[in-house]
């Protein structure tokens, strides 16, 4: 059966999320669990640490391209931190390849140095996204002042497990557990509750307090 580089990175994807060992399987068994001849394997990805980095980089690529669009958009920072929630989670659920982001957690050496500076790159850039809404639904008075980066840490950790336990023929869906989530974080953001241990302040403070320091007023 002929199949194009997309077709075999979905195909390897689905056998790596279904349980297929990414250690343990060779490029043959590889071929002939995805339908594909060796070689054919071997034309688009000389090794098995590149396959894995391409189906990463695939996913965490339309991750980004779609949190980018979310957060650019008019509206305000609590409306946009919802959406994102529930198409973090329309992805994961569509997507094969997001468990193989777990595969990085303990296999750090499952794809190359350079490929996984390049993965934790993109990752990052993610994750700012959030920090980014967080920050500016604090500054805009939508949020209470909390320590950012920590609560995104938590966000994105509920939003990652998501995968390993939800059912799809399940009692509920994927945009019904995006509203639990979406009303468990904006009520635990909400401006009427005290601000949080160790909180950042509002953007706008710390660059008017940038701003002394720098001319050295006070």
């Amino acid at each position: 059966m002929r199949r194009d580089r997309d077709e075999i990175l979905k195909a390897a994807a689905r056998y790596f999320s279904n349980g297929g060992g990414f250690r343990t399987t060779s490029m043959q068994e590889m071929a002939e669990a995805i339908d594909v001849s060796r070689s054919a394997l071997y034309y688009h990805f000389t090794e098995k640490s590149d396959l894995l980095y391409e189906i990463l980089m695939l996913v965490i690529d339309e991750f980004c391209n779609r949190a980018r669009e979310i957060a650019d958009y008019p509206l305000p920072a609590a409306q946009r931190l919802s959406l994102l929630i529930r198409a973090a989670l329309k992805l994961e659920t569509e997507n094969p390849g997001v468990p193989l982001v777990i595969v990085l957690r303990s296999d750090a050496d499952s794809i190359k140095p350079e490929q996984r500076a390049a993965y934790v790159k993109r990752r990052d850039e993610y994750e700012a996204y959030y920090r980014r809404l967080i920050d500016e639904g604090i500054t805009a008075g939508e949020f209470r002042p909390v320590n950012t980066k920590i609560t995104t840490f938590a966000l994105l950790g509920m939003l990652e497990e998501f995968d390993g336990w939800f059912d799809p023929d399940g009692p509920l869906t994927s945009d019904e557990v995006a509203e639990i989530f979406t009303d468990f974080v904006l009520s635990s953001l909400a401006p009427d509750r005290p601000a949080g241990p160790l909180s950042d302040p509002p953007t706008a403070a710390r660059s008017t307090r940038s701003a002394k320091r720098r001319t050295g007023s006070r």
